[in-house]
């Protein structure tokens, strides 16, 4: 098995689900007393979120340090109306081609359409280089900073391969 690369990550728990949870990692920094009980065991987590902590890894900090700044500088009402553009594409593209959209309340920048068989749909869709998620019976697209009118065009040409269906 190949070894994954290493990032970094944020998790919240409640604190009283955090017992709960067993680490899927368990290092020496989530082990209650590092030096004695990871090496040699028995083992004993840490009380706290500390159980869950991943071994350091400091490049990926790093990166993720870049990325939290470059996200925090981006215009907010910039990215959503920029997200939620290729989404209303999608969803006014998609009805013109007979499909059905699930009903939001409020702009959203996921689109569910209603398809006969989502998992097929979805394998569909990824044979055509379209990345989509089978949720409840419908296939899930999720538009985001990075997304343009072009993918939104390969999307609406890779429906024009799925059964649609009423309802």
């Amino acid at each position: 098995m190949a070894a994954l690369p290493r990032g970094a990550a944020w998790l919240y728990v409640r604190p009283d689900r955090l017992a709960g949870l067993t680490p899927l990692a368990p290092n020496p920094r989530s082990a209650s007393h590092p030096r004695r009980d990871y090496f040699g065991g028995p083992l004993s987590y840490a009380p706290g979120a500390r159980r869950l902590d991943m071994s350091l890894c400091w490049p990926s900090w790093a990166g993720a340090a870049a990325a939290l700044d470059l996200i925090g500088s981006l215009d907010r009402e910039n990215l959503e109306r920029h997200c939620l553009g290729p989404a209303r594409l999608l969803r006014d593209g998609a009805g013109e081609r007979g499909f059905v959209c699930s009903p939001s309340e409020r702009p959203s920048h996921v689109v569910t359409l209603r398809v006969p068989d989502a998992e097929r749909a979805m394998r569909g869709l990824h044979t055509h280089g379209v990345r989509a998620t089978a949720r409840a019976g419908a296939v899930r697209f999720g538009f985001h900073g990075f997304n343009t009118a072009g993918d939104v065009a390969r999307v609406l040409t890779a429906l024009e391969s799925l059964p649609r269906t009423a309802g």
